[in-house]
């Protein structure tokens, strides 16, 4: 296959004249993890037509057509839902380790899977990433309360910072399935000069959006 050029680390680099991307998965001299395999023998005398033990690498990657592809942090280039990426000239006998990462954005988030892959000379390693969102037992609940803008405001016995009339609280707390009950509010607010105190209690369940409206009316107050 011609169109490349050798790498110092032994990966061909695609010049843009062969349809793959054959993307430098190290650009430095590739030191490999010794596994227990027999260590690769010395280059046999220069003409003798023995054997260098030498071998490419193939890595072959599924994806969704969308996602881009990291080798070793090095974001690459080819398109498609199968990509392969060749590494050069790997001494038989070695591991050589590469991390792989997928990225793509799924219902308004990106989404990342990484895995990493030993790869020996003469070896073909095929990796698939489905880029499925991760599963979650998280849902939201909110509450919203309508107070005078001067209220103090306090949920489940904690005190807020929240401010205006209209304030909303949200939380996953829950999880799924959840539900707090005998859930208490407490509105605090000053009323001609004195401070007036309402509180509502009720059973708050996993996904609900419970509005609560608290009345701090002079007129409201007085009749009390």
């Amino acid at each position: 296959m011609g169109g490349g050029y050798y790498s110092p680390g032994g990966v061909i680099v695609n010049d843009g004249s062969t349809p793959m991307d054959n993307v430098p998965m190290d650009t430095a001299p590739m030191t490999p993890a010794v596994d227990g395999a027999t260590p690769p023998e010395p280059m046999p005398p220069e003409g003798s037509g023995a054997s260098l033990r030498r071998a490419d690498g193939t890595l072959i990657v599924e994806v969704p057509a969308e996602a881009k592809i990291y080798v070793n942090d090095r974001l690459t280039s080819t398109p498609g839902e199968i990509r392969e990426y060749i590494s050069r000239n790997l001494v038989r006998g070695y591991n050589y380790s590469y991390e792989v990462r997928a990225e793509m954005e799924v219902d308004g988030k990106t989404v990342t899977e990484t895995k990493k892959v030993d790869l020996r000379a003469g070896q073909n390693v095929r990796l698939a990433f489905n880029m499925a969102p991760a599963a979650t037992d998280e849902v939201e609940t909110s509450i919203t309360v309508k107070v005078p803008a001067n209220a103090k405001v306090n949920l489940g016995g904690n005190d807020t910072k929240a401010s205006g009339e209209t304030r909303v609280f949200r939380t996953s707390a829950l999880g799924k399935d959840g539900e707090w009950k005998d859930y208490k509010i407490v509105v605090t607010a000053e009323v001609d000069g004195r401070e007036i105190t309402k509180e509502q209690t009720f059973d708050l369940k996993a996904g609900e959006n419970k509005e609560l409206t608290f009345d701090f009316d002079a007129a409201n107050v007085a009749a009390r």
